[in-house]
């Protein structure tokens, strides 16, 4: 395997992108100072393996160093870093944290917007890492059901960061909340997705008031991307600044302003659900590392999650092949929503039902490769607001004898409830 050493000075980075897929993994190794991959710091001496398709900088404070970079088919360009201007962000969320200690109030709810390859992911990876450094910990919710960093795409999903994040693995093996949407974006189902993020807020609210860690500590909460021609992009965006009480909002990578000013315009007093008119709006620098992605990117990238799920980063992660039998199981697709107000209107989130139209799907119009949410026993009891437990892989179907094969990450079904739901993903996407 070729190997490669550079060095990097004081404050700057070494950026490399891998666009390969598959086996094409990179070792890398810092071999004199120190380093760090979105706030995380890499211990010396100490190989990393990251997998093919993989794009990430490695950053030096103030001493500077060296890394072996071991393989092939990558590009790399050591270059000035801007990793110092997501550190003085964390230090304004960290003010806000002390300020809420000391009046005893929720911490900070920050969001990150912006349009597609803005980086947003990795401004969001900055500040969760730099929080932990800080001795918080953090809440991080994912609203992006596109491109989901939690869960697998199609879902919206909250975890609480106790520890820094790994630089490979990241957010894999955190435990989460999920939820079930089943497709890529709010406009497929735009009264659904609303439901859930009004869903998630409400757990939020619960874990900041019964988790004193989480109390003082930040929630970032990332976005689908703002789509410049679609309305509902953006008030998918308002809507959750809303149900947050975000106290800032980051715009990044969205260089004509056209998006913070739309936000200015909408957010103090625009929405009635919006109480606080002090929402600080700011623009932020695109993050280092971010690159043009080419069309087929997304759909490349959501592959690659599939995999990873089911044979780990590395694919050596055992998976195992279930038979499940069709009397055993029901498949559900979910349809439109419809919100039931009980008589008082002015109750907690949870006294509004849901009606959702959960369609039965015919075994014989399930695709081979499709991923399916498992969801809890009391998911067609309660829809949407069940959490989802895993996922499954449609392997092979056999109508005659009335069962299928799936992939899962389970050794045996014990642990597996009979109620799937479809997602738009498959192994091929």
């Amino acid at each position: 395997m070729p190997s490669h050493t550079y060095n990097i000075p004081t404050l700057m980075e070494l950026s490399i992108r891998n666009d390969s897929r598959g086996s094409l993994e990179l070792d890398v190794t810092v071999i004199r100072g120190r380093g760090e991959v979105f706030g995380t710091p890499l211990e010396p001496k100490r190989k990393y393996t990251f997998p093919g398709g993989y794009n990430f900088a490695i950053y030096t404070h103030m001493t500077g160093c060296s890394v072996k970079v071991e393989g092939d088919h990558f590009i790399w360009e050591v270059k000035k870093s801007i990793t110092q201007f997501h550190w003085a962000l964390s230090q304004t969320v960290e003010k806000l944290c002390l300020k809420a200690e000391i009046d005893d109030e929720v911490g900070p709810a920050i969001m990150i917007v912006g349009p597609q390859n803005s980086g947003k992911t990795s401004l969001l990876k900055h500040l969760l890492n730099y929080a932990v450094r800080a001795k918080r910990n953090p809440l991080f919710v994912d609203l992006d059901v596109g491109q989901n960093s939690i869960s697998l795409p199609g879902t919206i999903a909250m975890i609480a960061v106790q520890q820094l994040l790994d630089p490979v693995r990241e957010f894999d093996g955190v435990q989460s909340r999920a939820y079930h949407f089943g497709h890529k974006s709010p406009e497929d189902n735009k009264d659904l997705y609303e439901y859930l993020l009004e869903k998630i807020a409400y757990q939020y609210n619960i874990q900041v008031s019964y988790s004193l860690p989480n109390k003082h500590s930040p929630c970032f909460i990332n976005t689908c991307e703002w789509v410049r021609d679609s309305k509902i992009s953006f008030d998918a965006i308002v809507e959750a600044a809303c149900e947050f009480e975000v106290t800032c909002v980051f715009v990044i990578g969205e260089t004509t302003g056209e998006l913070a000013a739309k936000l200015k315009e909408a957010l103090p007093g625009a929405d009635a659900a919006c109480d606080d008119p002090g929402i600080e709006i700011l623009s932020v620098v695109k993050a280092s590392g971010v690159v043009e992605r080419e069309p087929n990117f997304r759909q490349s990238s959501r592959i690659l999650k599939v995999q990873q799920y089911f044979k780990g980063f590395h694919g050596t992660a055992p998976t195992y092949r279930l038979k499940l039998s069709f009397g055993k199981i029901k498949v559900f697709r979910s349809g439109k929503i419809t919100l039931k107000n009980n008589d008082d209107d002015e109750g907690p989130h949870e006294d509004r039902s849901p009606a959702e139209d959960l369609h039965l799907v015919p075994f014989h119009k399930l695709r081979l490769d499709t991923v399916l949410s498992v969801m809890e026993d009391s998911f067609p009891r309660n829809g949407p607001h069940s959490c989802l437990t895993g996922y499954v892989i449609v392997y092979s179907i056999n109508m005659e004898s009335e069962f299928m094969d799936v992939f899962s990450t389970q050794s045996n079904d014990d642990r597996m409830t009979k109620f799937l739901a479809m997602n738009y993903l498959s192994n091929t996407c």
